[in-house]
Formats: C-alpha cells, sequence, structure tokens
C-alpha cells in the first residue's frame, strides 16, 4: 500500500471504512476528497462503480495504487481536479467525503469542530454541504470527534431532509475504546432513531 504522511494522518480507519461503504452502498457512489484512496476501496466493495475525486495528482497515483492492490481498481473511475469545480458534472446515488479538516492542529484549540473551520476551493463545509445536497440528498460526511453536533442537527433542519449523526469508535492501544470520528448521514442514508 502506498501512502504519504497526509495519507498515514488522515486516512480513514479500515473497520470505519467498511462500514461507511455499508451503509452507503448504491449503484453509483462518489468520494470528492479520494486522498489515498482507503474510503473510495471500501465503496468500490459495495457499490456498482465509484467516482474517485482528488485535486492532489501524487495521491490519486497512490489511491491508483492502493485500488489494484485491493483487487477493485476495475469498479472505480479515477478523475484528477477540484471536487467542488466537478460537482455540476456528476450524477451518483450517494455523496460520500471526507473533506480536509484543517490539519493536525483541527482540535488544539479544544472548541467545537465547526462546518466554518472547512475550507475547500474557497468555501466553507456549509456551502460545500449545500452543494452536495442539491446533487443528491444522499450524503455521508465524516468529520472530527469534536465537531457541533447541535450545529449539525440545526443544519438538516434548515435543509429539510433527514439526519443522523453516528459515532465512529476504535480500539486505543490500551485495550480500551475510543471516540475516532464523526459520521453525518443524510437523506436515505440517515436510520430513524430508536424509539421513534
Amino acid at each position: 500500500v502506498q501512502m504519504d504522511d497526509e495519507g498515514w494522518y488522515s486516512v480513514t480507519p479500515e473497520a470505519i471504512a467498511n462500514h461507511h461503504a455499508s451503509r452507503c452502498a448504491s449503484a453509483l457512489a462518489c468520494d470528492l476528497f479520494t486522498g489515498a484512496g482507503g474510503d473510495v476501496i471500501a465503496l468500490a466493495k459495495t457499490c456498482g462503480r465509484v467516482l474517485a475525486i482528488d485535486n492532489n495528482h501524487d495521491r490519486l497515483g497512490m489511491a491508483v495504487h492502493n485500488a489494484k492492490v485491493y483487487g477493485v481498481s476495475e469498479r472505480i473511475d479515477f478523475i484528477c481536479g477540484d471536487s467542488v469545480a466537478l460537482l455540476h458534472s456528476i450524477k451518483p446515488d450517494v455523496l460520500y467525503m471526507s473533506p480536509p479538516w484543517g490539519g493536525m492542529e483541527y482540535n488544539k484549540s479544544g472548541k467545537e469542530y465547526s462546518l466554518g473551520n472547512i475550507n475547500v476551493a474557497g468555501i466553507d463545509g456549509f456551502e460545500l454541504l449545500k452543494r452536495c445536497i442539491a446533487l443528491t440528498p444522499h450524503v455521508a460526511l465524516f468529520l472530527p470527534r469534536n465537531t457541533s453536533v447541535e450545529e449539525l442537527a440545526t443544519f438538516a433542519e434548515e435543509v429539510g431532509i433527514p439526519c443522523e449523526v453516528e459515532h465512529n469508535w476504535v480500539p486505543s492501544e490500551r485495550g480500551s475504546l475510543r471516540l475516532k470520528a464523526i459520521t453525518v448521514y443524510f437523506g436515505k442514508l440517515a436510520q430513524p432513531a430508536l424509539g421513534r
């Protein structure tokens, strides 16, 4: 498997990526921020086809290599380009995204993380999500564990689509579980809360 320093830091743990893929199973999915390919490889196992978009040519090359290692490259169309600029030209059933969180410093402030902290092609996470939902309401969004859940619920209410927040846990070095991140599912990907 090929990965650079940023890839090792930002890759979604394989168990979580596989879980995301099971929730995002569809005929055509799109990973807007492919990186070295961890999520897109998992999506290729559950989806008919996957569009893999990244603006970093070298990192996308790693994703191509890694998809070959996992034997799923024939189900993936790799596109080097600006995800935001390409949104108008794609029509996936499901959009998956793990946008840049702001590097290793994203949680150093001790404050809640906001969609407003995301900056992709000059737009924040709110605008990015609005554009994605305009394309398809079926969106999965992988975010830092300290993201404001209240902010996400308010956003979903404002745009009028179902939303589910899932906490993603991984084993710690001590054997206990630690919260790695959250995943927010919109549209048909959102499961109703138990007891409702």
